[in-house]
């Protein structure tokens, strides 16, 4: 199915499954802190322990008893969640639809215009236990080298006060080994992109230093094959005396034959001295 109508495909989850779901936003999705605690608000209001409704005082769909939600992150431009399915998954497509919807309609009431979301979510199966420790580990990473920041689920975790809508935040926590075990994991994966930033910034510094070089003494003309010596002063590719061609020879053969009056050559076709000036 061609992208113009992927936002229209019926999607399909399979029940007690861990999902990597994230969305990204038209331009900017989180303006400011109010946005995040105003869509982390929608997200509570149908994970919350009892029935809630929404600020225009309707009853929200209460999906607590239906889905898992284990962990979060809020950036500017995109947000990425960890979910699990139970005995109905739809109750995932129901949770991002109300959740989403009930986040535009927030930015409606407070003036903000034009779409909101880029397209529809993105929801990755998680079928591997060693995939949802690298899931678990990259959710929380999103926040950067801040352990503090107050839009990701993991200083819940560090400090045992999840909210209370957070209700997946235990199972999650027990199938990738512990928080010792995904703390062990969050400091091997920043080692690793500390020591990528480190290669990359050599590889950069590098090829500036190769860029203000000076030139060689050798023009690249005068060069032989590649990792071969130059030619000794005074000689040159071919050998005295000869050329690529002989004299008077062309490289291809030219067509000599005179064109009929009034008649194009064809294309590829050389003219000759008489042919550019036929017999009248």
């Amino acid at each position: 199915m061609s992208d113009r109508y992927r936002h229209f495909r019926i999607k399909e989850y399979e029940p007690n499954r861990w999902y990597h779901v994230w969305n990204k936003g038209r331009d900017v999705l989180f303006q400011d802190d109010t946005d995040r605690r105003v869509f982390l608000d929608c997200l509570a209001r149908h994970l919350s322990p009892q029935p809630s409704a929404d600020a225009r005082g309707r009853p929200v769909r209460w999906l607590r008893e239906r889905i898992a939600l284990g962990s979060y992150c809020l950036l500017t431009t995109h947000f990425h969640l960890l979910v699990r399915t139970g005995s109905d998954p739809r109750a995932l497509g129901e949770l991002m639809q109300s959740a989403k919807g009930g986040f535009t309609r927030e930015c409606r009431d407070r003036g903000r215009l034009g779409p909101i979301f880029k397209g529809a979510y993105e929801a990755d199966p998680i079928r591997d236990p060693e995939r949802l420790r690298h899931a678990a580990a990259y959710v929380h990473l999103n926040a950067g080298d801040d352990p503090e920041y107050r839009y990701c689920s993991y200083p819940g975790w560090r400090s045992g006060r999840t909210p209370v809508w957070l209700n997946g935040a235990e199972q999650l926590i027990d199938s990738i080994g512990g928080l010792d075990a995904h703390a062990r994991d969050l400091e091997r994966t920043i080692a690793r992109r500390r020591e990528r930033r480190e290669a990359d910034a050599f590889a950069d510094d590098l090829a500036r230093r190769l860029r203000g070089r000076p030139r060689r003494e050798n023009p690249p003309s005068q060069i032989g094959l590649v990792g071969r010596e130059p030619f000794p002063a005074g000689r040159r590719p071919f050998p005295a005396g000869r050329r690529p061609f002989p004299a008077g020879r062309r490289p291809f053969p030219v067509d000599r034959r005179p064109l009929p009056v009034g008649r194009e050559p064809p294309i590829g076709r050389k003219l000759t001295g008489s042919q550019k000036d036929p017999p009248r």
